[in-house]
C-alpha cells in the first residue's frame, strides 16, 4: 500500500537517475532532521526562559501548536525519503 502523495510521486518521476533519487533520499532525511534539532533547541529555550511564577499555560500551548507544525513537515520530508527509497529499490529490480 503507497501513501505517497501525488505530488512526491510527481517530483520522483522527474528525477533523472537512481543517484538522484539517493541524493533525493538523504536531502529529505537531512531536512527532517535539521527540523527536529530546530523543534527541540525551541523547546530547551523556551522551557529555560520561561516565568516560572505565572499559571498561564498559553505559551506553553502556542508552543506545542508550533511543535506540531514543525513535525508536520518532518514527517512530509520523511515520507519523501521513504518513497525515493522505494522508487530506488524498484529501479535496482
Amino acid at each position: 500500500m503507497s501513501h505517497r502523495s501525488d505530488a512526491t510521486a510527481d517530483l520522483l518521476e522527474e528525477l533523472p537517475d537512481g543517484d538522484a533519487l539517493d541524493w533525493t533520499a538523504v536531502r529529505s532525511l537531512l531536512t527532517a532532521n535539521a527540523e527536529t534539532t530546530r523543534a527541540l533547541e525551541a523547546y530547551f529555550v523556551r522551557a529555560q526562559y520561561r516565568d516560572d511564577d505565572s499559571s498561564d499555560l498559553s505559551p506553553a500551548k502556542e508552543h506545542i501548536r508550533e511543535a506540531i507544525d514543525r513535525h508536520e513537515s518532518i514527517v512530509e520530508n520523511l515520507e519523501l525519503a521513504l518513497a525515493a527509497a522505494d522508487e530506488r529499490e524498484r529501479l535496482d529490480e
